[in-house]
């Protein structure tokens, strides 16, 4: 299971809000509030703070991507590049690509990004050429709402949890990013793209719903041995609806 799921360790997250508060009391500065709300857990008062101010960025983009369910779009790059990776356009990240890929797919429907010259700000990401020596390198520079699934998940909103995957299943639809915090802890560990739902009960127990994902890169429906989302209940993992 620690090889499928994109998961996030505690100690690492601990230890980045240590080194920030550490960096920001030998350069005698304050803590930025924004970076410290993104890196608390999601039922902190700092990060549920962060998370009822941005509500109105939240909207804007939530009302463009509305508007774009008459398309397919961000549909047709999910599936084109679901077991692929799109070098050509944006970086990699091997294990941890999960939020990576759902940022191009969000993109790819036609949402536009939010600049900020701060990593800690926005959703957006860009590259840049440069020659070194006889080789032309691409550089690419991202927010970290862009690359990392739990800030990707609290930037974009989560509009419904639970720790049941029958009722996951059943209040999820096409074209939804979706998450889980495995421990529920706090942190959201892993995203993926809806493409398709089934409104009808097989044997499996629940209502099917189709993946696509990076990380461990597959498109998938939950009831496939491929997919393992409708077993995470069994960890008392929390499932959360990103965006509707």
């Amino acid at each position: 299971m620690e090889q499928f799921f994109d998961i996030f360790e505690n100690t690492f997250e601990n230890n980045k809000i240590k080194d920030t508060v550490e960096h920001a009391t030998l350069n005698r500065s304050f803590v930025n509030e924004e970076e410290m709300a993104l890196l608390l857990p999601t039922y902190s008062p700092l990060a549920e703070r962060f998370i009822e101010h941005n509500l109105m960025e939240q909207n804007k983009i939530q009302e463009k991507q509305n508007l774009l369910r008459i398309n397919n779009s961000g549909v047709n790059y999910a599936t084109t590049w679901a077991t692929s990776i799109n070098t050509n356009n944006y970086d990699y990240f091997g294990r941890g690509d999960c939020a990576n890929f759902a940022s191009q797919i969000l993109e790819a429907s036609g949402v536009k990004q939010v600049s900020s010259l701060n990593v800690s700000s926005g959703w957006w990401h860009y590259s840049q050429g440069r020659w070194s020596g006889n080789n032309y390198l691409v550089d690419h520079y991202h927010s970290t709402s862009w690359v990392r699934a739990d800030t990707f998940a609290r930037y974009m909103g989560v509009g419904y949890t639970t720790k049941s995957h029958y009722n996951f299943a059943a209040n999820i639809q096409k074209y939804d990013f979706i998450a889980f915090d495995r421990a529920n802890d706090g942190s959201w560990d892993h995203i993926g793209y809806v493409t398709a739902d089934d409104n009808y009960i097989g044997s499996y127990g629940y209502y099917d719903y189709k993946v696509a994902q990076h990380s461990t890169n597959y498109h998938a429906w939950a009831s496939s041995s491929t997919n393992n989302w409708d077993t995470l209940e069994s960890y008392g993992a929390l499932y959360g609806r990103v965006r509707r």
